[in-house]
């Protein structure tokens, strides 16, 4: 089980961005063909919590991911969709907006209420036949933990953010490690598309790259990790 912020904590959030990208229909989700990757750790675990990770879909499409579980302040769960006309913003727990090329701007918020109740009344529509099926099944996952194990691939190592690089909470009830100036790295990273070692940042190291026929390589790799 390999397990980390975006394979377990933030995993749906990278699902909804394979969502966004997909294209035969409303209910697809991309795959991933080319992937390059740096995986980090500043706690005391065995994976990584902190990735940033390039990927191009079989489609063409270009996907950014920046995870972390070394923060601290207000989260963010952000993601963006620029299209040919219009750029789509869409925070999880907020609002929604579309900023179009025009000038145009759409603009609701999110209902972020009783979700887990309502995801659970949906697929019991589904399991009483009043539905044509789940709002995801597993094999709509699929394209995920393609994803998820090209990232390992691709970064081939998992490098530890030294202690004099992080701040740790005064908190011991709920006590956690935040990498410091993580929030001005994730953004330079969207904003220019350049990964952490490319940023200067002291404590950054190269990953790789891996496109998907390398996706066997996947269990010789985690070994070499541990």
């Amino acid at each position: 089980m390999l397990d980390s912020c975006m394979g377990n904590a933030m995993a749906h959030y990278v699902h909804n961005v394979l969502f966004w990208a997909g294209r035969e229909g409303l209910h697809s989700w991309a795959t991933a063909q080319e992937v390059a990757a740096e995986l980090y750790r500043a706690h005391a675990i065995q994976s990584f919590d902190t990735v940033f990770a390039q990927a191009t879909t079989t489609d063409g499409v270009e996907l950014r991911l920046a995870l972390s579980h070394a923060c601290a302040g207000k989260e963010r769960q952000c993601e963006w969709v620029v299209c040919d006309t219009a750029t789509i913003y869409y925070d999880t727990k907020s609002h929604w907006r579309i900023e179009h090329r025009d000038g145009r701007l759409e603009r609701a918020e999110v209902d972020v209420s009783d979700v887990l109740a309502r995801n659970l009344a949906a697929y019991f529509l589904y399991v009483r036949g009043e539905a044509p099926g789940p709002i995801t099944s597993l094999r709509d996952s699929q394209p995920f933990v393609e994803l998820y194990d090209l990232t390992f691939v691709a970064a081939g190592a998992i490098h530890q953010v030294p202690p004099m690089a992080t701040t740790v909470s005064a908190d011991r009830e709920s006590q956690y490690i935040a990498i410091n100036g993580i929030d001005e790295i994730v953004s330079r990273f969207f904003a220019e598309d350049v990964l952490p070692s490319k940023q200067g940042v002291a404590w950054a190291a190269p990953g790789g790259r891996a496109a998907r026929a390398e996706i066997g390589r996947l269990a010789d790799v985690v070994a070499r990790m541990v």
